[in-house]
């Protein structure tokens, strides 16, 4: 009996130790578990954030949704098109080819982020807003504030991830890596280049807009003078 009774607890001692052992948290699942609840406490917080009494706060509210979801339709936008240049077509190229191709995506966003903004803004319109629409004039005025201020903002995101990547790459370049005091100079430079896109994207602007014979209809103009705060909501 004595036997039998020492087997069936080692035979139980056993079943436990294996349970223990099958059931014991690693510390990937307690990373995993945490998450999960920080993600449902972000998620509940939104929800009780967007309807908010204020209106100010669930505006706010939303610009940041929307800034952030923007920022990642950016990043996953540019890592495919870029891994699509880098891996596919210019497979077998040297250093300075990836390099230039690169300098050639920062430039190819920055110019489609210029001529979407000018197309969304109702520029190039003879008559942007339209009396006697089913939409009233301040309703069309927002809805292509919108719309410039989306594609704005996903070309503007990939634009400044295409710069980092670019000013990365140029970093990596071999008279850098023998002198990586050099690497600094690429700040400035980066600097200075779009500081002069800019100022060159904006005379651009400006002489295509009026050699272009482009001129503010009344309905546009007359709109133009709504106060600014009460615009920008």
């Amino acid at each position: 009996v004595k036997k039998k009774d020492h087997k069936t607890r080692s035979v139980y001692s056993g079943i436990a130790t294996d349970l223990q052992e099958e059931h014991s948290m690693s510390h990937g699942d307690l990373t995993i578990s945490l998450m999960l609840f920080g993600f449902i406490i972000i998620v509940m917080g939104l929800f009780w954030l967007v309807n908010d009494p204020d209106e100010d706060m669930r505006y706010y509210t939303w610009s940041v949704i929307s800034s952030t979801i923007s920022i990642f339709v950016g990043v996953l936008m540019f890592v495919s098109v870029n891994a699509v240049v880098h891996e596919v077509v210019l497979e077998d190229s040297g250093h300075w080819t990836h390099v230039l191709a690169d300098m050639s995506q920062m430039v190819f966003y920055l110019i489609v982020m210029q001529i979407l903004v000018l197309r969304c803004s109702g520029v190039l319109e003879d008559e942007p807003f339209t009396e006697g629409s089913d939409l009233t004039i301040r309703e069309q005025r927002d809805q292509k504030l919108t719309m410039m201020k989306c594609w704005a903002m996903l070309t503007g995101h990939m634009s400044g991830f295409a710069s980092i990547n670019f000013g990365g790459s140029l970093q990596h370049g071999k008279i850098f890596q023998d002198y990586p005091i050099y690497t600094f100079w690429v700040v400035p430079m980066m600097y200075v280049f779009h500081s002069m896109f800019g100022w060159i994207a904006s005379k651009a602007r400006r002489r295509f807009i009026h050699q272009g014979g482009f001129k503010p209809s009344k309905v546009s103009h007359r709109y133009s003078t709504i106060p600014t705060a009460e615009a920008e909501r």
